[in-house]
């Protein structure tokens, strides 16, 4: 039962609780690129506590994915003060965290996926819920934009995000499943083309392009192809 409070603690509290916080003095765009620096910090704790250490072809993708991710965030334009890019960045090491903790759960035990995300969301919940209760805030407006906004947070970015997210963890290798979350701020600018009509920029192009021959480095298809 432990184990799956310390996920929690970290893979839903601390890192949902410490990206809406950064989101008080930072961009939601930049908030969310620097919440997926994860896959680094991943990498760098599934070496040092699962001792999965990264081939020279995940050396090489996480290097692609990275350039790919400075181009896409371009950190040379303001991103809101020092104290929101920590909070995004302390974020995202939370995230992995809790990532690396599960993979471990899950190479110990034959364990229910949906289980453990039940269990590890209502750790992280009651502790997000104290923290709500103990922090002086506005009463809530009860209106129908904010219950859907309520309603598709916990059901969709959620429940049935982290039920997903656990699945391919526990089929995965955690370079490889972490370096995919990767291909979310991809679709994040390209959705934005196509819906709100946000002219992508060259920068943001050549991020795109880094970040897919990451992944195709980590994932190893040209490598299997000629096998």
């Amino acid at each position: 039962m432990l184990p799956t409070i310390l996920i929690g603690l970290c893979q839903t509290a601390a890192f949902q609780g410490l990206e809406q916080w950064a989101l008080l003095d930072g961009g939601a765009g930049h908030v969310a690129l620097l919440a997926y620096t994860m896959p680094f910090w991943a990498v760098l704790l599934a070496w040092l506590l699962l001792g999965e250490k990264p081939t020279r072809r995940h050396w090489l993708g996480l290097a692609l994915a990275a350039l790919g991710l400075l181009c896409i965030i371009e950190p040379w334009h303001r991103m809101g003060s020092v104290l929101s890019t920590t909070l995004a960045l302390a974020g995202g090491a939370a995230w992995a965290t809790g990532t690396v903790l599960s993979k471990r759960l899950f190479r110990a035990h034959m364990l229910s996926v949906l289980n453990i995300t039940a269990w590890q969301m209502l750790a992280g919940g009651v502790a997000l819920g104290i923290v709500a209760l103990a922090v002086p805030q506005r009463s809530i407006d009860w209106d129908l934009a904010f219950i859907g906004g309520l309603a598709y947070s916990v059901v969709l970015a959620s429940a049935v995000a982290w039920w997903l997210w656990s699945i391919v963890l526990q089929r995965l290798p955690t370079t490889v499943a972490s370096l995919s979350s990767l291909g979310v701020p991809i679709v994040s600018v390209l959705l934005a083309w196509m819906i709100l009509h946000e002219q992508p920029s060259m920068m943001e192009v050549i991020g795109i392009a880094l970040v897919l021959l990451g992944l195709v480095a980590v994932s190893g298809v040209g490598a299997r192809q000629r096998a």
